[in-house]
């Protein structure tokens, strides 16, 4: 177990002051700390220490508007595609009238509290490293959106990672069954279809099409 760190009242971090440790019994995850911080601002927030000693807090979110005014910006990033991926996470997990709620809110998966706004997201995804290419993934498919559980990936890289991608594993190699169909030069629904009738891997990989499977191969003798 790493050493506990000493966070004293008056400590500062970025924007934030440290007021006081929030109460275990008041956290929204109990087993990490949380701290009441004043903002220079004058604004109050709570803050996992995660967030704080790593540097993906810095502000209530006054850092962010800041910015923006000083670039003579109303808000600097309504419409962008960083802004409607923000917009995809709450609309998924908070929606019920959403299509996707079923897949996300509906079987409890959360946006923590520090993105409900905006300009946190933005600052925590400028600083660990997206890009107009990339698209959020959670790093465990059951957890929530917040900053320890999401990265940033190609797009052509999530779908493999939903937990209703099926990964398949051949000879050594792991792929998905739309990428072994590539890879055998067949199509993905022979494959599917092959293996939904009872066919073994080996069977629907290797018999040539408009080759019967034989009765054998089917009695698994």
């Amino acid at each position: 177990m790493g050493k506990r760190l000493n966070i004293k009242t008056g400590d500062r971090y970025g924007r934030l002051t440290i007021v006081s440790e929030v109460p275990k019994s008041e956290r929204q995850y109990k087993w990490k700390r949380e701290f009441l911080c004043k903002c220079d601002c004058g604004n109050y927030r709570r803050v996992r220490l995660e967030n704080l000693v790593s540097g993906h807090t810095k502000s209530c979110g006054c850092y962010i508007r800041d910015f923006n005014k000083d670039n003579k910006t109303k808000h600097g990033h309504y419409g962008s595609g960083l802004y409607k991926i923000w917009q995809g996470i709450k609309k998924r997990c908070l929606q019920r009238n959403s299509k996707d709620y079923r897949d996300y809110g509906g079987r409890g998966i959360k946006i923590c509290d520090e993105w409900m706004e905006f300009e946190p997201f933005y600052e925590w995804a400028i600083n660990n490293g997206y890009q107009q290419d990339l698209t959020i993934e959670r790093i465990d498919v059951n957890g929530n959106y917040e900053p320890s559980n999401c990265t940033w990936i190609p797009k052509k890289e999530q779908g493999r990672n939903t937990r209703r991608t099926k990964i398949i594993c051949y000879k050594g190699e792991q792929k998905t069954l739309r990428e072994w169909a590539v890879c055998l030069g067949l199509t993905y629904n022979v494959l599917q279809l092959r293996l939904s009738r009872g066919w073994s891997i080996e069977e629907a990989f290797t018999i040539p099409l408009g080759v019967r499977r034989s009765k054998r191969c089917s009695n698994g003798n």
